[in-house]
């Protein structure tokens, strides 16, 4: 039961509703973490949202994000473990796979 209310022994409470804010989870996950894609200054392509891109020192970094997934496009390791590194002070992740893309489509 609630603080504050007591109950009988060998009774339970039947929740009649969601707790709040479990449906607004994945929303409030998802723009912490374009906060953070941003912070690195990473600006948005296209009108969906789910591809960035940033350019420094002449080089770039694109990602690309579905739902939980992340896809990261770049021609310099060190851009790319200095975005991992930065988005790591926040999120946990892992890496899959050996780093090369086995198929796309579009």
């Amino acid at each position: 039961p609630p603080r504050g209310f007591e109950e009988e022994d060998g009774k339970v409470w039947r929740l009649n509703k969601a707790l709040y804010g479990l449906v607004q989870v994945p929303v409030r996950y998802f723009e912490a973490f374009m906060s953070e894609v941003r912070s690195f200054w990473m600006k948005d392509v296209g009108f969906e949202g789910c591809m960035h891109i940033v350019q420094r020192r002449g080089k770039t970094l694109i990602l690309v994000t579905y739902v939980d997934d992340c896809l990261l496009i770049h021609d310099d390791d060190g851009l790319a473990e200095e975005f991992k590194a930065h988005i790591w002070k926040r999120f946990e992740y892992t890496e899959e796979g050996d780093g090369s893309l086995a198929w796309h489509l579009g």
